[in-house]
């Protein structure tokens, strides 16, 4: 999942659901030959939410720094995007071309929001 904030920045975050914990820290993508590995997100950071929820638990991270990954799934086309979350355990799957069009339709629109809005590098002087 993307999460795009109004001045076009872009963060990336796993979201994991199930009946036993991963304890996942980070994850890494692997698009065609290449694999993309974000920052470690420690446990119990602001970043890193680990809860039960009745018979379900779930983890979300947060990743401030994706190292490309966003863009990498962004322009992928049509090959697999495999993701490894990576803990004391780890879980493997491929995105649906859903989800794919998802973060590539936030990347777009990260892009489209920071060229709209002017960056300002000093003030005008106003009178006195």
């Amino acid at each position: 999942m993307t999460k795009v904030d109004s001045r076009g920045d872009i963060y990336l975050e796993s979201q994991y659901y199930a009946d036993d914990w991963l304890f996942h820290t980070r994850i890494e993508v692997k698009i065609g030959d290449k694999i993309f590995k974000s920052k470690d997100v420690p446990l119990f950071s602001a970043n890193n939410i680990h809860e039960p929820s009745g018979d379900i638990i779930w983890e979300n991270v947060t990743y401030t720094d994706d190292n490309g990954i966003i863009k990498a799934i962004a322009e992928s086309g049509n090959t697999p995007v495999k993701v490894r979350f990576i803990g004391k355990y780890y879980d493997d799957f491929t995105l649906s071309s859903k989800d794919k069009q998802a973060i590539k339709d936030s990347y777009e629109l990260s892009q489209l929001i920071k060229q709209a809005s002017p960056v300002y590098t000093s003030f005008p002087r106003l009178s006195p």
